[in-house]
C-alpha cells in the first residue's frame, strides 16, 4: 500500500501526491495558479512548470519570487486590511526552502507532500490517526490567504498535519467544494502513521 493509498483508506477521500522536481523534465504542462494543477491532478497524472505560473502567491510560496510590497498592497486593496496587517500575514507564510522548477503530481512514486480536499468527518479521522500515533495535540496556524500553496509548503517542513480553509481563489480556481477543507502531510509523516498502526496490529 502506497502512501496515498493509505490516506484514502483512512479518511475515505480521494488525494493526491506532490513531487518537487529540479529540473523541468519533458512534457510538462503551464498552470495560471498551483491550486488549479493540483484540482486537475486529483484526476489525472500530471507534471508543471513552476516558473510559468502566473499567481504571485504560488510563486512565493515556491521560492520563485518575494513581492510582499506588492501583494500586500493587493491584499490591502482588496480585504481594506490596513498594509502593515497585510505585510505581518505574508511574513508569517512559510516559502519552500528546496529548488523546485517543476512539480509532478497525481498518483506519483515517493511524492514529498500528499494533499486532500477533505469533509470535516474525514479531517477528523485524518487527525484521529495522527493523534494515535504521536499522542500530541494538533497546533495550526491557519490563514485564508495564500491557501493551497502555503499549505503543502508548510506540511513539506513539518511533521504533522496542515490544515486549511482555502482562499477566495482557491475556492474558485481550485475546486475546494463549499463543504470541503484543504489537509496536506509530508509522505514522511504518512509513513509514520502507517507503520504505527502496523506495528499495533501485530501486538
Amino acid at each position: 500500500m502506497t502512501e496515498r493509498q493509505f490516506l484514502e483508506h483512512l479518511t475515505g477521500e480521494r488525494w493526491t501526491g506532490l513531487k518537487f522536481i529540479e529540473t523541468v523534465p519533458a512534457g510538462t504542462q503551464r498552470f495560471a495558479r498551483l491550486c488549479e494543477a493540483v484540482h486537475q491532478s486529483f484526476s489525472r497524472d500530471i507534471t508543471i512548470t513552476c516558473g510559468t505560473m502566473e499567481c504571485p502567491g504560488a510563486l512565493r510560496s515556491l521560492g520563485l519570487g518575494r513581492h510582499d510590497e506588492q501583494m500586500a498592497s493587493q491584499m490591502s486593496e482588496k480585504t481594506g486590511m490596513p498594509l502593515q496587517r497585510a505585510e505581518d500575514l505574508l511574513a508569517a507564510t512559510p516559502i519552500l526552502e528546496r529548488n523546485a522548477r517543476a512539480i509532478a503530481m497525481g498518483a506519483t512514486d515517493q511524492p514529498d507532500v500528499l494533499i486532500g480536499y477533505l469533509r470535516p468527518e474525514a479531517a477528523m479521522k485524518l487527525l484521529r490517526g495522527w493523534q494515535q500515533r504521536t499522542g500530541r495535540r494538533l497546533a495550526t496556524d491557519l490563514s485564508a490567504f495564500t491557501a493551497v500553496c502555503a499549505t503543502l509548503v508548510g506540511a513539506e517542513q513539518d511533521d504533522q498535519p496542515v490544515f486549511s480553509f482555502g482562499c477566495p481563489d482557491s475556492r474558485q480556481y481550485g475546486g475546494i467544494g463549499p463543504d470541503r477543507l484543504v489537509a496536506a502531510l509530508s509522505r514522511k509523516a504518512t509513513s509514520q502513521m502507517m507503520q504505527e498502526i502496523e506495528d499495533h496490529a501485530n501486538v
